[in-house]
């Protein structure tokens, strides 16, 4: 399980092998469906119990995150089908503080559709729009567009390019321009991985019970993480991972055009996974969040740190759907 707000690097980083190039675009909608399904969910709950903002001994913190993403497709019988994908991420910092925001909310739904062929390329397009702001819907400069366009090919049975431009009006660095995209990926039964830019991962399988795989999202977001099946449906993991999220406060008096909050925390984790069937797949897990602060500027390149939490542990519940 991987708690909330690195959803989308899990979802590039520990889906099963892609049939398509692996997606080089910073919020990926298409990709492989198995078995037929119409639609796929992820949901990630967590709790922090009992911090405080360092140096600021009346604000407490009990931090709470869910982020829940899924997309939804028109055929299931079909790869190439138009795809809707949302994505939901709401943060409660558990505290009032005038000059610090009390949390933060992530709202984006975007469509995505393979429209053509020319020669052995596949041409994607995909497009949408966001909120990401400290009060859902309360400040018109928290909404940004989503914009991606990329062409794939088969090189042979194991390796694929993509490539194109990504537009991510909430990124992290440069959320103002359109970045190049691309990634060469090789997959096999054991082996998984992508090269490129913005998104980097490997997943290997020596054998039917073990999983080691690891994700970059560039600029800022990684994770690496084991799982080992010990039978019956159930099995263990842990992981290590680093999570940075942008987003508006309402409450700020400068110019917020030019000026957005960041929020970083790395954190470990353990648990426990049980799928059974078709329709239970869960995971609770225990973990310790720290280094966790917030800073502002216009991306990360020039954020300056303005408040850090404690270091603490949390509970954390993951939900996978398929339909």
């Amino acid at each position: 399980m991987n708690i909330a707000p690195i959803g989308w690097i899990l979802a590039v980083g520990a889906a099963a092998p892609l049939v398509r190039a692996e997606i080089p675009v910073s919020r990926p909608v298409l990709g492989h469906w198995s078995d037929r399904r119409l639609a796929t969910t992820f949901d990630n709950p967590l709790i922090e119990f009992g911090g405080h903002v360092k140096g600021r001994s009346d604000a407490d913190t009990d931090v709470f995150f869910w982020d829940s993403f899924g997309r939804v497709r028109f055929d299931r019988d079909d790869d190439a089908s138009p795809v809707i994908s949302y994505r939901l991420l709401t943060a409660d910092f558990g505290f009032t503080v005038p000059d610090l925001p009390n949390g933060m909310n992530d709202i984006s739904l975007q469509a995505a559709a393979t429209v053509g062929r020319f020669g052995d390329w596949n041409l994607n397009l995909a497009a949408g729009a966001g909120y990401a702001g400290d009060t859902p819907f309360g400040d018109g400069d928290a909404v940004y567009g989503l914009g991606h366009v990329w062409a794939e090919r088969a090189i042979d049975e194991h390796h694929r390019l993509a490539v194109g431009l990504d537009y991510d009006g909430n990124n992290l660095w440069m959320p103002d321009v359109p970045l190049p995209a691309v990634g060469y990926s090789y997959t096999d039964e054991h082996l998984s991985w992508t090269v490129g830019y913005p998104v980097n991962r490997v997943e290997y399988h020596p054998d039917d019970r073990w999983t080691l795989a690891a994700s970059y999202v560039a600029p800022l977001n990684a994770e690496a993480r084991f799982s080992y099946r010990i039978g019956d449906g159930w099995s263990l993991y842990a992981q290590a991972s680093e999570f940075h999220q942008g987003f508006h406060f309402a409450g700020d008096p400068t110019d917020r055009h030019i000026d957005r909050w960041f929020h970083q925390m790395r954190r470990v984790e353990a648990g426990v996974r049980l799928i059974h069937g078709q329709w239970i797949d869960a995971a609770l897990g225990v973990g310790y969040a720290f280094d966790q602060t917030l800073s502002r500027g216009f991306d990360v390149r020039n954020d300056d740190e303005v408040a850090s939490f404690s270091d603490r542990p949390y509970i954390g519940l993951m939900l996978r759907g398929t339909f």
